[in-house]
């Protein structure tokens, strides 16, 4: 199967033929099992992107340009931050849900012009409080490369797909530039004897530790295959780069050269639209969102949830909470491993919202 894709940024990406073989993590292996999550709280994200501006104009111009031609009904935006890029993808959008693990964060998204119903959701990408073929859309944005094994998300984000959907991923691949310039730095820096650069690595996939979050560093081939072992049907490639230069070059330069490099080894971020198999592109959604318990599955009244306070599941117990601005329905497994900085803080104690390690639902 081929990518071919359209428009000012495209380029064509070959696919290798015949069903893919079983998707492995070979840097992965003999980490342990269970999910590795961090909410980010103790992270400073809004700084991490303060002088950044002219890529998120770019990234907002490639996503319009993916999105311009999908069923926007109902469009679920996975762990979206502060809304950094929020009011672009929520534009034309009917109805949008703005989901992160991060309840502080999400407070602060913005609710954009556009949508008639806009929502903020607090929970886990592993457990989406949602019924299967609840969304038109959904889209997961900068975060790829910070899941150690994104297998379980995009099963997830596949599940919760209505049939003929669209699925929207970033990811930062392997070699480009930006990898070389962190290749770079690492060999001034020093690096640990036997450590294979990322660049020149034969691996389809490099673990580049916990920095402070996981860094995980794909070539474009197995994203690809990822997608389909979860189901769905890669559609069109787009990318920018090389974003080591954004940060000086006026933004109609970046323009430019992204396409021109768009999905070559010079660009070190793309977008990859895939489609849910199974139904036409553009099934009308004619009933309300609804709801299902993330720890046993079970549907929910979702007439329930409009209301301030707390809902149970009435088969375990799990606890809904909702506040002024958003519903908290974040499921921390048992099995689960929480990293970032300082992890093993607690409970914010300025904040509204209960910490989920430190308060797991009885």
């Amino acid at each position: 199967m081929g990518l071919k894709g359209r428009g000012r940024f495209s380029r064509s990406v070959a696919l290798p033929p015949g069903q893919p073989p079983p998707v492995s993590l070979p840097a992965l292996q003999g980490r342990g099992p269970g999910e590795v999550l961090s909410d980010y709280r103790g992270y400073d994200l809004r700084q991490e992107w303060e002088g950044r501006e002219r890529t998120t104009r770019l990234e907002e111009e490639l996503l319009a340009g993916l999105a311009k031609d999908l069923d926007r009904q109902r469009w679920l935006e996975l762990g979206c931050g502060y809304g950094r890029v929020t009011p672009v993808l929520a534009r034309a959008s009917r109805e949008f849900v703005a989901l992160d693990l991060n309840a502080e964060a999400l407070v602060s998204v913005p609710v954009p012009k556009g949508p008639e119903h806009f929502l903020r959701v607090a929970a886990n990408l592993h457990h989406l409080p949602f019924e299967q073929d609840s969304f038109t859309v959904v889209s997961l944005i900068r975060v790829l490369h910070h899941l150690e094994d994104p297998r379980p998300v995009l099963r997830e984000m596949l599940r919760v797909l209505v049939p003929g959907g669209s699925l929207l991923i970033s990811y930062a691949p392997k070699p480009t530039l930006g990898t070389l310039q962190q290749d770079i730095l690492r060999w001034i820096r020093g690096t640990s004897p036997g450590r294979t650069y990322t660049t020149f690595s034969r691996r389809e996939v490099d673990f580049l530790g916990e920095l402070p979050f996981p860094i995980v560093v794909p070539r474009a081939a197995y994203v690809h295959r990822l997608v389909e072992e979860a189901g769905g049907l890669p559609a069109k490639e787009w990318g920018h780069g090389p974003e080591a230069l954004e940060r000086v070059l006026p933004l109609a330069a970046s323009r430019a050269l992204s396409r021109i490099f768009g999905t070559t080894v010079l660009a070190s971020t793309r977008f990859l639209l895939c489609h849910k198999p199974g139904g036409p592109a553009g099934s009308p959604i004619g009933i309300p969102l609804r709801w299902s318990c993330p720890r046993c599955h079970s549907g929910l009244d979702s007439g329930t949830l409009e209301r301030e306070g707390t809902m149970r599941c009435p088969h375990c117990g799990f606890p809904f909470r909702r506040f002024p601005g958003l519903i908290d329905a974040r499921y921390i497994p048992p099995h689960s491993r929480r990293v970032g900085p300082d992890p093993g803080r607690g409970r914010d104690r300025d904040g509204p919202f209960p910490d989920p390690w430190e308060d797991p639902p009885s």
